[in-house]
């Protein structure tokens, strides 16, 4: 009798199937090739978009490098909360744990 997936083994299953196509997918474009005499055409922006459309489009790219830089920062900035109170917060919660278990009776 066939069994049914449900739940973890679902998603298991479910994501095993998309790395394998990312995976076939990676190898059939690993193998393809560019030509050497391509000639890609020398595109001048100013020609398609007007002034105030590249500038806005300049203004939104330094946002995104502000908003890059600042997750950057926050991150080292949690790395940085972690290795201070990494190992304090470890003992802590390993203490938590044994108190916990020690009086629910396991």
């Amino acid at each position: 009798m066939p069994t049914r997936l449900s739940g973890p083994a679902l998603r298991t299953f479910a994501f095993l199937c998309l790395a394998a196509l990312w995976a076939a997918a990676a190898f059939l474009l690993w193998r393809s090739r560019v030509p050497d005499d391509l000639a890609l055409p020398r595109l001048d922006e100013r020609s398609f978009f007007g002034p105030g459309l590249l500038h806005r489009a300049e203004s939104y790219e330094r946002l995104v490098d502000w908003v890059s830089l600042g997750a950057i920062l926050a991150q080292i900035a949690a790395l940085a909360v972690m290795a201070v109170r990494g190992p304090r917060s470890r003992a802590a919660s390993a203490s938590a744990r044994s108190a916990r278990g020690s009086s629910s009776g396991s």
